[in-house]
Order: C-alpha cells, then structure tokens, then sequence
C-alpha cells in the first residue's frame, strides 16, 4: 500500500484518508484599515476594501481564495507572485488600501519584510487540511517472526497517476505473506538467498531462491507465502487499467497477466530497480521520468509475461475499432468530441460502447480522449514551439486552466513542470 500525506478536503475515493491537521489561514490589513469611514470589524465590512489576490495559486484548487471566500463577488487588483508586486502591496497597506489573505509558512506576505500588514481582524475557517492517506492493494497481510509488519522503506507513491507504485519491504527472522489483491502484484526477492514456500491459485513451490526471483500475482488471485529467513523483498504494483491501456496501445488487445511463483527476468527486474530507486530518492528526475520507466516495466511484463486468449472474448473492443477511434481523435483532436460520435465509427449503441470499450481498454472513452489529448499536448510542451493557451486551443482543451487540471491530475506537478 501506498502511505503519505495530502492536502485537501479528504474526500478522495481512493486512497482513504485520516485527518490529521487543520491548515490556517486568515485575513491580514494594514493597522488603519480598522478606522475610518469604512471600518473593517468583520467579514461583511470586506466589502468596502480591495481585495488583493494571489493568482500564482489560481490553479490550485485546494488553495482558498477570495473568489472562494465571497462566492465570486470581488474583483482582483494585484497578482503578488513577485518581488514588486510584493513592493506595490507593502505600499498599498501604506497607503490603507491592502486587505489579503494569509497563509502560515506559505504566504507570500512575510510579516518581517512587510510590517504593515500585520493585523488579523478576524477569523475565517478554512475547509482543507493534512490528511493521512492510505491506498490499499486489497486483502493482504504481512508479517515478520514475531507477528508485527514488515518495515516498509519508500513507500510514498509518486505524483499523478501512473498506475505503478513500488514498495520495500523488510522481514526480520521469518516472513508471511498472503493476499488477494485488486492490483498485479509483480514480487522480487532481493535478499542474497531465501528458503521460502509459495502457492499461487492451482501453483506451488518451495524452493531456495538467489536475489533477483521473481513470482507474479495477477489481479484478483489468492498467493501465499512463507519463509523462516529474514527477507528483503521489491513490491511493485501495477493497476489492471493500466496494464490494459499499455495493451491497447501496443495492439495487443485482451493480454492476460500469467501467474508465476518462481522464475527470473533481469529486463524486467532491472525496470523495477530503476522505479525502486527513484521512489527510495524522492522522484528527483520527475513524474515524466516516472511514467515512462513505469512504461518500459509495464512493456517487459507485456512482451514476457502475458498470454492471448485462443479468439477475441465476447463483449470485448476489435483492434481494428480502437485503430479507427484512435484515428478519429488524433484527426479531430482540436474539436470537441462526444462519445456517440465514436460509439457510431463502430456500430454500437453509446452506453453498450461504452461498457465494452471500458472494458477493453482499461477506462472511459471520455477519459482515453482525454489521454489522447495529454499525449498531444504534452509532446508540444516538450517541443517548446507554442504557449499554453495555444497547446490547449490545439488539443481540444477548453482553455489553459482546463489543460493544466488534467495535466495535474495525471501526472501531479504544473504543465512547466513538464518542460
């Protein structure tokens, strides 16, 4: 499972969340605002006042605002995400003009620098807050010699969405381990040699293994293990959307993930490394990085580990109609696109293409849009060429916010974080 902490409001489906710690923030003015014709003793007198905004959070949604606060009714006057808008504001309270918001650690207005502006006239509650959050990988269970869990090393999981997460776990003197998890469980035994006793649905083994063993567990099937000896073992999990998008795409339509309680594969163990390490190092080289080392993992697990039914499954998507509706978006990427519009290039109702395309390809048509659409606009980040609004006009984005949210959402840094 992955474990951290979040900021927000803590109404997340996944992962569960506990709360942990209101965040503060509160209104600050210049002494003299509290005199005068227009006296500021509350937050109906905010009215009379300008109202200076920070649009640098404009795109953080979980960061309050004035427009949060009076549901729209002000309007902004001063971006102060620079040194001299900062000078303007200190001039400003000067003048008994400036009235902002103010945030512990994290505001812009250092009360040292600016001296005027250090007055809180009254308090306002803020609804987001630090959130312990932990996303399960199913019914498991681990335990150590003496009954207590593992230690778990790294186990942050990355920016974004990527579907991949991975987990170190160390045993002291014996180890267990069984589950039925929702996610593809790949596991590596990094220890310099193990004794350890496997099954895996209808599978077993008992065996020593040298580091580097692999076994893998697809989503859904009851795996057990057991070992008398102090274990280090690699966890990576991988989101069965995920291995089923990376299928689409790779014209490989209705691969299935084979279970393995033994075996080895250095490609694929190297992957895994790299995503290890880059866990255990904080993600230093980016989400981007991160995704596309998950996507060489997910690859090697394609290439080595998957089968082919013997014909195309019932109630599944043709490679041909995803070619035709991959075709279609990239063509009319910049143009709204519905989902009837695609059910219609393959000659099915839109909520039975619905169902089967979600089905085939690991998520929503509206969402494989929106993939498509990041794909596209992320390769013109890269190339440097147009600006934001332009990317998002080019790929079908509503505007430059709307962009930015999903590139967030996916991939969980800002567009020039991309870069």
């Amino acid at each position: 499972m992955d474990v951290g902490i979040r900021y927000g409001d803590g109404r997340w489906p996944d992962p569960k969340s506990t709360f942990l710690l209101r965040d503060a923030f509160f209104p600050v003015c210049s002494p003299a605002l509290l005199e005068g014709m227009h006296p500021l003793r509350g937050s109906e007198d905010r009215k009379q006042h300008t109202l200076i905004h920070d649009r640098s959070m404009a795109s953080e949604s979980a960061f309050p605002t004035w427009r949060t606060w009076l549901q729209g009714r002000c309007r902004p006057v001063l971006d102060s995400g620079s040194q001299a808008a900062l000078r303007e504001l200190d001039a400003k309270s000067r003048g008994n003009h400036a009235f902002s918001l103010m945030r512990y650690e994290s505001s812009p207005f250092f009360p040292h620098r600016f001296p005027h502006l250090i007055w809180r006239p009254y308090s306002l509650l803020s609804q987001q807050g630090y959130f312990g959050a932990m996303r399960e990988l199913g019914k498991v269970r681990w335990a150590q010699k003496d009954g207590h869990p593992p230690l778990l090393l790294h186990t942050e999981g990355p920016p974004g969405e990527s579907g991949v997460r991975a987990v170190r776990a160390r045993f002291e003197g014996g180890a267990h381990f069984s589950a039925t998890a929702h996610q593809h469980l790949i596991y590596f035994q990094m220890s310099p040699s193990l004794r350890i006793e496997c099954r895996m649905a209808g599978l077993r083994a008992k065996q020593e293994t040298a580091a580097g063993a692999l076994a893998i567990s697809p989503a859904g099937i009851d795996c057990e293990a057991e070992s008398d000896q102090s274990a280090d073992v690699l966890l990576i999990a991988v989101e069965p959307r995920r291995l089923a998008l990376a299928s689409a795409e790779d014209h490989v339509l209705d691969a299935e993930l084979r279970e393995r309680v033994s075996g080895y594969d250095e490609s694929l163990l190297r992957a895994a490394q790299l995503l290890a390490s880059e866990n255990a190092d904080g993600y230093p080289r980016g989400p981007l990085f991160w995704n596309e080392a998950a996507s060489r993992l997910i690859d090697r697990l394609l290439v080595g580990h998957t089968s082919r039914p013997p014909r195309s499954s019932r109630g599944r998507l043709g490679q041909y109609a995803l070619q035709r509706i991959r075709d279609y978006v990239f063509a009319h990427i910049a143009e709204p696109i519905q989902v009837a519009e695609l059910a219609a290039l393959v000659g099915r109702s839109e909520f039975h293409f619905s169902r089967v395309f979600a089905r085939s390809v690991g998520m929503t048509p509206y969402r494989y849009v929106v993939h498509l659409r990041l794909q596209a606009a992320i390769q013109h980040m890269r190339e440097g060429r147009m600006g934001l609004a332009e990317i998002a006009a080019e790929t079908g984005f509503a505007d430059q916010s709307h962009m930015s949210r999903w590139v967030r959402r996916v991939h969980g840094v800002a567009p020039s974080g991309l870069a």
